[in-house]
């Protein structure tokens, strides 16, 4: 379960406590809040330039489709990786590689993106760009 803030937690907390919410008495402990002051740091360091290079939709666009491409590359090796362990049944094998293929397709899409996006007249709005496409 998660709270807005303390005073939301603290509120739950003494009116549930100890009350039948079925056959069993349910028993509400803390729990985190909504927003996560470690996640939102972590969002930081990891990704700087989510505080200093968004300055326009175009910027926030090409920030999130390079982060996806991060992590779809991320998850091509893993996955590669796993294709070279031994005692895979051949159905298995199938399996990885035809995971391979569609991470590999995603990654070429994800690749056009990029492409139309620096073909992008930042002059023009985003609907009018995606009306010319």
């Amino acid at each position: 379960m998660e709270f807005g803030d303390e005073s939301e937690q603290k509120r739950a907390m003494n009116e549930m406590n100890g009350r039948l919410f079925s056959t069993r008495p349910m028993r509400i402990g803390p729990a985190t809040n909504k927003k996560n002051m470690v996640t939102q740091q972590y969002a930081k360091a990891s990704h700087p330039e989510v505080s200093t290079k968004v300055k326009t939709q175009k910027d926030a666009i090409e920030l999130a489709v390079n982060m996806t491409t991060k992590a779809i590359q991320h998850s091509y090796f893993k996955i590669q990786k796993l294709t070279n362990r031994r005692g895979l049944t051949p159905c298995q094998i199938r399996a990885l590689n035809d995971s391979l293929e569609i991470v590999s397709e995603t990654l070429d899409k994800l690749g056009q993106v990029m492409k139309g996006l620096e073909e992008y007249d930042t002059k023009k709005s985003l609907k009018q760009h995606v009306e010319d496409l």
